[in-house]
């Protein structure tokens, strides 16, 4: 299997466990679109997390946030995988509260020295209430929590793949083709009825849907560059040898009522497959950035 390690790296409030919830779902019904797909939690955190995805979007909570201290690491094998075929996935989701210091708390980001792939979420509340320096300050957290530890970006690189997450809050502030690519998702359409497969994807649309995903990319890091701090980001990806990908979701389809942080209507996430799709080409080699 290809081995395909992931951190999870974010602030408090940014959507990783939420997104986590929704990734796994989407794990449990892509089957309508990718023939004969299976995926096998391998420990008991991975089995439970499974169940508790379930009993969210049935009853329409929101999991809550990941408390300091929580040391689960899910490990999921997936099988029959457009394209790659195979791949054992590791994922360590942990508390915001470890990435708030310029000196991440690795006790709780346990992957983050050895995973060569992580996924940075920002909120697009957050990016645009700091103007993009958010995620500067991420990226500064990550480069210098590396450096502090002698890992050697010149000689190993590493990869990124930025979460939006809460797209379906900021509509109006996104680019027209970015609100369409999100609203018009084809492969969660095709698995949103459970127990009602569709026509499965061919190689030819999955090779598409890969192409309309780095094109997106694209969209989603010209959008950012128009701020400073997001140029910032960028650069300093590109100085430390770290490959970027860019990647935007809704992982619940609408923002929780806030009396009791329940969803009025049922989940129905949107792109939430994309980072893992990054994921897999990133560990594969088949790419390396978009931009760089």
């Amino acid at each position: 299997m290809l081995p395909l390690h992931i951190q999870f790296f974010g602030l408090p409030g940014h959507g990783k466990t939420t997104y986590l919830a929704a990734l796994t779902m989407a794990l449990q019904r892509v089957n309508g679109a990718w023939s004969g797909f299976t995926m096998m939690p391998a420990t008991e955190p991975s089995q439970r997390l499974v169940r508790t995805a379930r009993t969210y979007f049935a009853t329409g909570r929101l999991p809550p946030p990941s408390r300091p201290g929580d040391r689960d690491v899910h490990v999921l094998l997936l099988n029959r995988i457009p394209i790659w075929i195979r791949a054992a996935m590791t994922i360590r989701d942990c508390s915001g509260q470890a990435f708030q210091e310029i000196d991440v708390d690795l006790q709780e980001a346990s992957l983050l020295l050895k995973a060569p792939i992580t996924f940075l979420f920002i909120s697009l509340e957050d990016f645009n209430d700091s103007g993009g320096y958010a995620l500067d300050s991420l990226m500064t957290n990550y480069l210098s929590t590396l450096a502090a530890h002698d890992v050697r970006l010149d000689k190993e690189g590493r990869k990124i793949v930025v979460v939006l997450t809460k797209a379906d809050l900021f509509w109006e502030q996104l680019p027209e083709e970015l609100v369409d690519y999100i609203r018009e998702d084809p492969i969660w359409a095709a698995c949103r009825e459970e127990g009602r497969p569709s026509k499965p994807y061919s190689l030819a649309e999955m090779t598409s849907y890969l192409e309309d995903m780095d094109r997106m990319s694209q969209v989603i890091e010209g959008w950012i560059c128009q701020s400073a701090a997001g140029r910032m980001f960028v650069n300093l990806a590109g100085d430390n040898n770290i490959a970027v990908q860019f990647s935007i979701v809704s992982s619940t389809g609408a923002a929780p009522r806030a009396q009791d942080n329940v969803l009025a209507t049922s989940w129905d996430p949107a792109r939430v497959l994309d980072p893992l799709l990054w994921a897999l080409e990133l560990a594969s080699g088949r790419r390396r950035s978009s931009s760089r």
